[in-house]
């Protein structure tokens, strides 16, 4: 799973030959989008319907491309975000530079965590539990998947959850 970056496609082509490449999600609509103007605008919201259909389809795509294994790379490049903005601030630096940030990035990260342990109790407040509920009564359950019995897919389009919270 990797963005389109031309270096990570070579490296993967090479050390990889046989292995299959799925570009992130994100990345991939991301892509799509930026060429919609090829296409009349009513052409583009069908083209664009249906390539999130193919997100959900099950096959060899996205979702179910790797059981368990999500579509899109959002942590690792959620940290690399992290670590361009508070740490290299977006330059590309030489080891000799790089190996000290990361040095004080993992301190950084370490002491963060002696105050800002994991949580391992969720809290729920009243709202939004009862906002799930009311959620959890109305949607149409025959549209639920129950994914190779370890997980529930729920469609996008009946799963958002309001509250007033």
């Amino acid at each position: 799973m990797a963005d389109g970056v031309l270096g990570v496609t070579s490296a993967q082509q090479k050390i990889f030959p046989q292995a299959k490449r799925l570009m992130c999600w994100f990345h991939m609509i991301k892509k799509c989008r930026e060429h919609r103007n090829l296409v009349a605008k009513q052409q583009w919201d069908e083209i664009h319907k249906e390539i999130h259909a193919v997100q959900l389809s099950f096959s060899a795509k996205y979702e179910g491309c790797v059981l368990n294994i999500p579509a899109t790379n959002n942590g690792s490049e959620s940290m690399n975000a992290k670590i361009k903005q508070q740490y290299t601030l977006r330059n590309k630096l030489h080891l000799s530079s790089f190996l000290p940030k990361i040095e004080t990035m993992l301190g950084d990260w370490s002491k963060h965590c002696d105050t800002n342990p994991f949580s391992v109790c969720a809290s729920i407040i009243p709202d939004c539990e009862l906002a799930g509920y009311k959620w959890a009564t109305m949607i149409d359950r025959n549209s639920i998947l129950y994914w190779h019995g370890n997980f529930y897919v729920v469609p996008s389009s009946n799963a958002h959850i309001t509250s007033s919270a």
